[in-house]
Formats: structure tokens, sequence, C-alpha cells
């Protein structure tokens, strides 16, 4: 279970575990750093402010939680939505486009028929090519989780 983090030295720790940015710049902002050793909100504010982690990244980083930002080729930007069995992530791939990432839990996906229905949507999903239809990306699995990464439409 993550704890939370409660000095700069550990946000760094995980930050750098995380991979959402180089070590070596990790290593230089933790170095740079200023302030009170125990300001991880200052810290976290200094990080989205310049505009090296999303709002969404910081606060689970100081949550304890470094790992689950890469899904396929996507780094998780925020999390966009959620149902009964999944979670809609904005994902954005290093080439620069955004998708709409759909995980299913490694804990929902040990149900046979939701593990089922959630494939079945992915392949159908990616078969399908008409512009009133969200288009897919990739159907895939990490760390026993699911995921559909689809077309991202704002509004």
């Amino acid at each position: 279970m993550a704890q939370p983090v409660i000095t700069v030295s550990e946000y760094v720790r995980l930050l750098a575990r995380s991979k959402l940015m180089p070590a070596e710049s990790v290593s230089a902002m933790g170095a740079a750093w200023t302030g009170d050793a125990a300001d991880v909100d200052g810290f976290r504010k200094t990080l989205t402010r310049g505009g090296y982690l999303t709002e969404y990244q910081a606060a689970m980083l100081q949550r304890g939680h470094y790992d689950g930002f890469q899904v396929g080729g996507f780094i998780i930007q925020e999390r966009i939505g959620h149902g009964s069995t999944s979670r809609v992530y904005l994902g954005k791939h290093p080439h620069g486009h955004m998708a709409a990432v759909k995980l299913l839990p490694a804990s929902k996906a040990q149900n046979p028929k939701l593990l089922a229905r959630f494939q079945r949507e992915g392949r159908l999903l990616i078969q399908l090519d008409h512009r009133n239809v969200v288009r897919a990306y990739e159907l895939g699995m990490v760390k026993q989780a699911h995921f559909i990464a689809m077309e991202h439409l704002v509004g």
C-alpha cells in the first residue's frame, strides 16, 4: 500500500522511479530545491507550474504512487472518467498526440465475463472506421491490467 510522501527527498525518489522525467532532470530539480525539506506541497507546485508534471501526476506521487503512469505507448496525464468496471485516463504519446486510455484493472480482469466483454469492445473498435465512431488505436495489457487506447474527443 502506498504511503503519503512527507519529505521532498522522498518525493524526488518516487519521481525518479516513476520515469515521468529523465533521471538527470529529477536529480537536478531535487538538488536545486532551496525550500524546506518538508515542503512537499511547495515542491509539487513548482513542478506543476513549470509544466514538468500535471496536477494529477504530482498528486499521485505525493500520495506515494509512482507506478502505472505508462500504459502502452502513452503517459497518463489525468483521469477523465470512470465507470463501474474501468477508468478512463488522458494519455499522451511520445509523438504528441493525445488518447483516451480505458483501463480495466487486474482485479476486474479476473472476472472472465468482464474481461471478454472488454476485449471484444477493443477488437470491435479497432475494426471500425466511421466518422461517427471513436477510433481505437491499441488494445493491450500492462502488468495484468488491460487497456484500450482510443481517440480522445474534447467535449
